[in-house]
């Protein structure tokens, strides 16, 4: 049995790679984020969550989000299109890969984590 880790509502931050390179950002390089998650949690293993955030594309909201037994999946909707996340709990962490919606080749990685107050 996994041991019941929570997820808090706040401010998280991370970021995104894409597998294509552009020009002045090489294949793999990370784009930073920054995202405010609610999470609802219905039982120790399974909880739901939306947000709202800025990255280097454009505002965002996730949407569809839920974490059950440790796998994590989430739509992140711009304006102009959409993007289809799934990945694992690591902790307090989340990570896995990305891919466009509407163009499934187009993908890449990323992490997301509670943003750390200095």
């Amino acid at each position: 049995m996994r041991p019941e880790l929570t997820f808090d509502s706040g401010s998280w931050q991370g970021f995104f790679t894409d597998d294509r390179a552009y020009p002045g950002r090489p294949a793999g390089q990370q784009w930073k984020l920054d995202v405010h998650l609610a999470f609802m949690n219905h039982s120790s293993d399974d909880k739901t969550f939306f947000g709202f955030g800025t990255d280097d594309i454009g505002e965002f909201q996730f949407t569809d989000g839920r974490v059950k037994a440790g796998a994590v999946s989430y739509l992140k909707q711009y304006s102009t299109h959409t993007v289809t996340y799934y990945g694992q709990q690591r902790g307090h962490m989340m990570s896995g890969r990305w891919f466009l919606t509407d163009f499934p080749w187009v993908q890449g990685g990323w992490s997301l984590w509670p943003h750390v107050q200095n």
